[in-house]
């Protein structure tokens, strides 16, 4: 039987998943990169993490996703060739083969399943 000690040790992964996505977006750090570099917005499904970047003006062939262990970094190059950069790193480590990402009126979508159960790697996404 277990006491109420050993049953607040339990991992609980959606748990720590919603304690992460609150300091994210509590951090003022958060606000300051949507403003400076561009809008992200995080929502969390059952199946999946989606990342949603606001990124008007660009075109696909000038965005890219790389993944590097548990951080999805995006880049942004301007045609006058300054660079915008957001890295989101999460409570977990990418499966880089359950990674997808389009980018349509302006919105850059990234999808990231939550199946998990594999050695991290490196990967660059190709947008669709």
């Amino acid at each position: 039987m277990m006491n109420s000690n050993q049953k607040d040790e339990i991992f609980d992964p959606d748990n720590e998943l919603e304690k992460w996505l609150e300091s994210l977006f509590l951090d003022p750090n958060t606000s300051f990169l949507d403003q400076s570099q561009f809008r992200i917005d995080l929502y969390d499904s059952e199946t999946e993490m989606i990342i949603e970047a606001l990124l008007p003006n660009y075109s696909s062939a000038n965005i890219t996703i790389f993944i590097n262990d548990s951080h999805i970094i995006i880049k942004a190059c301007e045609s006058s060739g300054q660079t915008r950069e957001r890295t989101v790193t999460f409570p977990f480590v990418i499966n880089a083969q359950k990674v997808n990402a389009t980018y349509s009126n302006d919105i850059l979508e990234i999808s990231i399943s939550k199946k998990q159960q594999v050695q991290p790697k490196n990967r660059q996404i190709t947008l669709t």
